[in-house]
């Protein structure tokens, strides 16, 4: 059955125009630092009009406060209006909450209450455990409740308002190539694009790249536009030097192409030919063996990659030093304290001491980084914490599978797979918060397909909604 003709255009004129406004928001700040302030006031003032402008607001306000210092110089009052667009986006969005909404937040939510309960028992610093899961069940309720409420036609908008977005944040990183004392600001030689760090921009491009590829792969026709899109995202994906981005990347593409191979291909909007896709993959190896024949030493400067100029001649000794020493002391700290955990969003007592940042005595920042996030649940919330969230995260995908779409499935998977060197997905305040607003529409996903007809006011179910609206149209 074929999407009503309203709706078949509707995503990709309105793409066009969020992109031009989000240019229109995010450039002037690299010539007017001063306008940051403004800017998060101004998100602050935009959420207060309803749940899309609610995510939008959020989703920007990040990005905001992450800039790149090379682009814009942040000042100390971008933090606390950060929080301030995040309270007024939760104020205007929750009072929406319905009973039905603990079917998808259930497990959020007793995992952030078992959080709190356990920290005030055994963190160290217990008002920041506190405010963090606070911030963690408050964050991601409102952009779950958020997405819920809109209409299929408004949540198909404010995904083509993402796709907008991710395809801003690709190509403006992409252009900082030309400045590379602004690329590379922070290290010399992983791309930060326009982010504070490479492995912040790593973990927004790891999903982008994974759903852009199963689009050019999986779709009907090649489209040059989301060709040079899944060009670029891998190329800056690559170009960040993130081992952690480049893993979620594949194996998000991989679990969408298990889930397609899977259900055969039902959905019209992407191919249903198996042997398409092996030839693909056909391609990709003789790629490959050709980059090989022409560069020579693969393997040396696959191994430098994988190294990382750690300075170690042997894997195992670098991934000690990177992840591996992280991950042996977090579950020596869990073995511990197994039970009870050693408070969430914190450093353990024994380990280093958490960098708080204040405001009229309010905690606002206390960064921590812990790379695998199954042992950094374990450490903080202990075996029952440790189960809450793995329920959670088992929900989740069931309902982003639910989709039946093998892009969507691979941006979730993608933006989970993140966490097996960046635990982003603990601190929803920061550069995490745009892999929940992600999740947040893939789980919905599903809800693209039915759309309602303006003629006959009824329901219509389509197969071919796309991931990403005003690319795939």
């Amino acid at each position: 059955m074929r999407i009503p003709d309203h709706i078949e255009r509707y995503p990709s004129g309105e793409g066009v125009r969020a992109a031009t406004a989000i240019v229109a928001v995010l450039a002037p700040l690299v010539v007017w630092p001063a306008g940051v302030n403004i800017v998060l006031v101004a998100l602050a003032l935009w959420a207060c009009l309803g749940p899309a402008r609610v995510i939008q607001a959020m989703a920007l306000a990040v990005v905001v406060k992450f800039v790149n210092p090379g682009l814009v110089e942040l000042g100390a009052a971008s933090g606390p209006l950060l929080w301030l667009v995040l309270v007024v986006g939760g104020i205007r969005v929750l009072p929406l909450l319905r009973l039905g909404d603990a079917a998808a937040l259930g497990w959020l939510w007793a995992f952030a209450a078992v959080a709190a309960v356990l920290s005030v028992a055994n963190s160290v610093e217990v008002g920041v455990s506190l405010l963090k899961a606070i911030t963690f069940v408050w964050v991601i309720s409102t952009l779950f409740v958020g997405v819920r409420s809109l209409a299929p036609a408004e949540l198909a908008k404010l995904t083509a308002w993402f796709a907008a977005l991710s395809i801003v944040v690709m190509a403006g990183s992409a252009a900082t190539l030309l400045v590379p004392s602004v690329a590379f600001r922070l290290n010399g030689n992983g791309l930060q694009g326009i982010f504070s760090h490479p492995q912040t921009l790593a973990i927004v491009a790891a999903p982008l790249s994974a759903a852009s590829l199963l689009a050019v792969v999986l779709g009907r026709s090649l489209r040059p536009v989301l060709v040079g899109l899944a060009v670029v995202c891998w190329t800056v994906l690559l170009l960040t030097e993130a081992r952690t981005g480049l893993f979620a990347a594949i194996a998000g593409t991989g679990a969408g192409l298990v889930l397609h191979l899977w259900q055969g291909g039902r959905r019209a909007a992407l191919t249903t030919s198996r042997m398409r896709v092996a030839a693909f993959v056909a391609f990709g190896f003789l790629g490959l063996a050709l980059f090989i024949l022409g560069r020579g030493d693969i393997t040396g400067q696959f191994q430098s990659f994988l190294l990382k100029r750690s300075g170690e001649s042997e894997l195992s000794a670098a991934f000690h030093q990177s992840r591996g020493a992280g991950i042996a002391g977090q579950w020596r700290n869990f073995v511990e304290r197994p039970l009870t955990g050693n408070g969430f969003g914190v450093y353990a007592a024994r380990t280093a001491p958490t960098l708080v940042v204040e405001f009229h005595g309010i905690p606002i920042s206390a960064p921590v980084e812990k790379g695998f996030l199954p042992t950094a649940v374990l450490e903080e919330t202990g075996i029952l914490g440790g189960l809450l969230f793995a329920l959670l995260l088992l929900q989740l995908a069931q309902l982003a599978w639910r989709s039946q779409d093998a892009r969507w499935f691979g941006l979730f998977a993608a933006c989970v797979a993140t966490n097996v060197g960046e635990a982003s997905m603990l601190s929803p305040g920061g550069p995490g918060l745009l892999l929940w607003c992600y999740i947040a529409l893939a789980v919905n996903a599903h809800r693209l397909w039915s759309v309602a007809s303006p003629a006959a006011g009824r329901v219509e179910t389509d197969a071919a909604a796309p991931v990403f609206s005003n690319l795939l149209r």
